[in-house]
């Protein structure tokens, strides 16, 4: 068993600029000497993440695997993440959209899967938030039928002392939450 275990165990190791920002993860076998796949980070002149890039190892060289492209509002926060794998050429894959609030919380996402050459609705989570701007709620919508429907939900209750106390958790069916 424990030899079993050493195949399949992995070591990663990080690399950062001089801007304190995460721009490599290199994955290795467990004795750090083969390697299995590297992440690379790349941001722009503002130190806004912009892609993020997997490779895997295939013993001699890096061969593209997927990618993830962002977009970022003022603030730095992601308002579209553009996600594609390698086949020959970038394919797209998912996209999702951010929306935030005055306070820069994330009030909704929605992602979209590519289908025939259109971005088709997929899923939409809705962000609740207190006047602490701690989470209260989190609503997950699915797209069926050409309408968003209910499909789980989280409430978030917290102390005097802002520090979270209690989760209920909800699937939705029949017109009701349970």
């Amino acid at each position: 068993i424990t030899e079993q275990l050493q195949h399949k165990a992995y070591r990663t190791f990080y690399s950062y600029d001089n801007n304190g920002n995460l721009i490599e993860a290199l994955t290795k076998d467990a004795t750090g000497s083969i390697n299995r796949f590297i992440t690379l980070y790349y941001y722009d002149s503002s130190n806004f993440l912009i892609e993020i890039i997997q490779k895997n190892w295939n013993g001699a060289a890096w061969i593209n695997a997927s990618r993830s492209l962002y977009s970022n509002n003022y603030s730095g926060l992601p308002t579209q993440k553009l996600t594609q794998y390698w086949n020959v050429d970038w394919v797209d894959i998912e996209k999702y959209l951010y929306n935030y609030d005055g306070n820069n919380n994330l009030i909704e996402t929605i992602t979209q899967r590519m289908e025939s050459a259109t971005w088709v609705n997929y899923l939409r989570n809705e962000y609740t938030y207190n006047v602490n701007n701690l989470l209260t709620e989190y609503i997950r919508q699915q797209w069926l039928s050409n309408q968003w429907l209910y499909r789980n939900k989280a409430e978030y209750y917290y102390d005097q002392n802002q520090e979270l106390i209690e989760t209920k958790e909800y699937s939705y069916s029949n017109n009701e939450w349970f």
